[in-house]
């Protein structure tokens, strides 16, 4: 939520700077919130993690090297039990297991070497999700098959499928930590 925050302030204030003129630009106000140089390469020289944004001028502390970076799918998929799961980017594809449903805000949990039978509607979720054991009640084994559900809406593959092609599914990639 703090990178959309500030991806907002920089981009209201280069919008606001872009309806000023040259001159209004050179008038001591603006001038004044322009970072001082030297003091910035005394930090860097000194090794300070401060840094200053883009626009404003205002001190941020940078990322702490003890953070986890977090990372989306570029394109979420589906797959089956054969289909690794964990982050895909272009280069490597893989079956995200940090889906989030955005109908119902919850995260998706995934049933190994299983398919659901007929009957498993959204009153059965809405009843029994998160509560694996209920769940299970519903799940057939299908050798090679994942089951994913959440507290409205499931779905089972043996293949691997892109989740944009499967558009009664409101699921995105809820972040995978590296």
């Amino acid at each position: 939520m703090d990178d959309l925050d500030r991806l907002l302030d920089e981009a209201q204030l280069t919008n606001c700077f872009a309806k000023n003129t040259t001159e209004d630009f050179l008038n001591e106000k603006y001038c004044a919130q322009s970072p001082n140089v030297d003091e910035t390469i005394d930090d860097i020289l000194n090794g300070k993690v401060e840094t200053f944004t883009k626009f404003s001028g205002e001190k941020y502390l940078g990322r702490n090297t003890n953070e986890k970076q977090t990372f989306r799918c570029s394109i979420s998929h589906l797959g089956g039990v054969h289909i690794p799961l964990g982050w895909s980017n272009l280069s490597k594809i893989k079956a995200c297991d940090q889906l989030k449903c955005t109908s119902c805000d919850n995260v998706i949990i995934m049933f190994e070497d299983s398919g659901w039978r007929s009957g498993v509607d959204y009153y059965f979720l809405r009843t029994n999700y998160p509560n694996r054991i209920n769940l299970g009640t519903k799940l057939k084994n299908l050798k090679g098959s994942r089951a994913y559900c959440c507290q409205c809406t499931s779905i089972w593959v043996t293949e691997l499928v892109r989740l944009d092609q499967l558009p009664q599914l409101r699921w995105i990639c809820g972040k995978h930590a590296q």
